[in-house]
């Protein structure tokens, strides 16, 4: 919810088992951002990234420990594994 610390979830539905290992999961660079002619807001600088399959499904988490006061936030992420597999698709 606004003004509320983030804690939202991306399903990964198209990995396998074994295949989160080594998946680093950060938000994308500054370039890649103008590349893509999406804005970098500041506020983006807050949140954190992580691969999580506690919950059974396999999700990128995306958390905060301050309040997220923005109604909307576009970002770009860059996911990097060690493995080449195949497409990631995510929801």
């Amino acid at each position: 919810a606004l003004n509320q610390p983030m804690d939202a979830e991306i399903r990964l539905t198209s990995v396998q088992a074994g295949e989160l290992d080594g998946m680093i999961v950060k938000l994308a660079s500054p370039a890649a951002f103008a590349r893509a002619g999406i804005e970098r807001s500041t506020a983006l600088t807050n949140l954190r990234f992580s691969v999580d399959q506690s919950s059974g499904s396999p999700v990128i988490r995306i958390t905060s420990q301050q309040p997220v006061v923005e109604p909307f936030l576009n970002f770009l992420l860059e996911i990097d594994w060690t493995q080449v597999l195949r497409p990631l698709k995510l929801l």
